[in-house]
């Protein structure tokens, strides 16, 4: 396989695994799962640590380094008990997936940042 083809592949499964995120949050289901810290989570994770290996630019490697590292903490953090708004949690992946929709990683930057001082 080449190396767009892996990246294709890899970001529309990480905007999947953000899409299911965001309707757990948005329809109230994330109460009564937990798929979000076993599944959910784990996935972006996953898949952000791949794609460091699939993107030249720094600036993207940086962008992926930190959306694992973003799904990691969250992991852990429901993992410790803490309880979301669902507002903002659906706000903040909603975002994340229009921000790797539109191949603009710069923009996705600021909302990671301020989630990971928030958890």
């Amino acid at each position: 396989m080449d190396n767009d083809y892996n990246i294709r592949y890899t970001k529309s499964a990480l905007v999947e695994e953000l899409a299911l995120l965001e309707r757990h949050y948005r329809d109230g289901s994330w109460r009564d799962c937990t798929c979000i810290p076993e599944k959910h989570l784990p996935t972006i994770a996953g898949l952000s640590s791949e794609m460091i290996m699939f993107v030249k630019p720094d600036k993207e490697k940086q962008f992926y380094e930190e959306l694992a590292d973003w799904a990691r903490a969250k992991r852990l953090a429901i993992e410790d008990g803490a309880i979301f708004e669902e507002s903002h949690e659906d706000h903040i992946s909603h975002a994340l997936a229009k921000c790797l929709k539109s191949n603009s990683p710069d923009k996705c930057k600021a909302l990671i940042n301020e989630e990971k001082e928030s958890v």
